[in-house]
């Protein structure tokens, strides 16, 4: 629980940590990452890990299927960030993601040839 009038630095000095509040996202606890850190860190996961897959996949013309694994909330921070790189793409997410949650994501690959 917040005191009333203690800021969150006078908090996490007397070693408490209260809930934060969504319009907080980004505030982090001593040693932690803030909501807006851990999205930041999704998309760059996607960007290392994921969109080298998709290039190859447009390259190539072969489907590439990968699994990676990690808690919910990261996972939704993942997503979120292949949809903010992909552009035109959508996400309908229904419900919070639980820690024991798994998302399936397919992406189809269009690719137009110049001169056609």
């Amino acid at each position: 629980m917040r005191e009333e009038g203690k800021t969150l630095a006078a908090h996490f000095e007397e070693g408490k940590y209260p809930i934060l509040y969504e319009s907080e996202d980004d505030v982090a606890f001593p040693g932690g990452e803030s909501v807006l850190d851990l999205y930041r860190r999704g998309e760059t996961a996607v960007r290392e890990v994921v969109m080298p897959h998709v290039l190859s996949t447009a390259r190539t013309g072969r489907d590439e299927h990968i699994v990676l694994v990690s808690h919910g909330q990261f996972i939704g921070a993942m997503v979120t960030g292949l949809v903010r790189l992909l552009g035109g793409a959508t996400w309908k997410r229904k419900g919070p993601m639980v820690n024991t949650a798994w998302v399936r994501v397919q992406i189809r690959v269009q690719v137009s040839m110049a001169g056609s």
